[in-house]
């Protein structure tokens, strides 16, 4: 602990003078006591424990479903914010093939997250179920690499690159959860991807309009450069995959 050891004591103190805890000498080494909390300290602990109980379902109690879950995502995002101590675990992430039965989920959470980080974007929302929907028949294949991220066995993030013509592949998706964002998943997603790609592939494409939650430095520190599709003016992120 970094409390104060004089501190400590006071405290153990005042709970043994209140009869919240007990304290009796360890057999196994006579110069050390062992200390639990006393049966009216336990019972205490237990007011303590159904008051908060109350509290908070006074607070969240009378909220719908939908209610309680953005709350719950509004406070996992504050603790990511503040720092990585919310996650459980030895908080790896672990970046794999996507498997049977995920893409459902990362379709839902991938059209949840752009419409609510960009509820005006021109984008349509069946675009992105429609980009997905590829997943089902190019996932697997040699042309194509569809990998996601876990942190603790859940799915915080996910990229999706589709092959083209001339030794060319596009960044179709690329998406981190809210909550486990600016701890480099996007970066290991990005560098998996690349190492996924087809042994043909030298160029990578990322339409900057498609991939709106990473900043120009986040391609730029992969090794993208900024373009401008002719005619089109549209902004194209290019790398070119060395060593292919």
């Amino acid at each position: 602990m970094t409390m104060d050891k004089a501190q400590i004591s006071r405290i153990l103190s005042r709970m043994l003078s209140l009869g919240l805890i007990d304290r009796t000498v360890d057999k196994w080494n006579l110069k050390s006591q062992l200390i639990q909390l006393s049966d009216h300290g336990r019972t205490l602990l237990n007011d303590l424990d159904r008051e908060a109980e109350a509290a908070l379902e006074a607070v969240v109690g009378n909220r719908s479903a939908t209610g309680r879950r953005r709350l719950l995502e509004a406070t996992e995002e504050i603790t990511s914010l503040l720092g990585t101590a919310g996650y459980t675990g030895d908080g790896k992430t672990i970046v794999r093939d996507i498997r049977e039965g995920e893409a459902g989920w990362v379709i839902y959470r991938h059209s949840t997250i752009f419409a609510r980080d960009y509820p005006k974007s021109s984008q349509p929302e069946a675009q992105v179920i429609a980009d997905f929907a590829n997943m089902g028949t190019s996932a697997g294949q040699h042309s194509d690499c569809v990998k996601v991220a876990l942190r603790d066995g859940d799915i915080v993030g996910w990229v999706f690159i589709r092959a083209q013509k001339k030794q060319t592949a596009e960044l179709v998706r690329l998406c981190v959860e809210p909550t486990s964002r600016t701890i480099g998943v996007g970066t290991k997603l990005l560098q998996a991807a690349l190492a996924g790609c087809a042994a043909g592939v030298k160029t990578l494409l990322a339409s900057a309009e498609g991939q709106p939650d990473f900043p120009i430095n986040f391609f730029e520190k992969n090794g993208f450069h900024l373009s401008r599709t002719p005619n089109s003016g549209k902004r194209l992120y290019i790398k070119t995959i060395e060593g292919r």
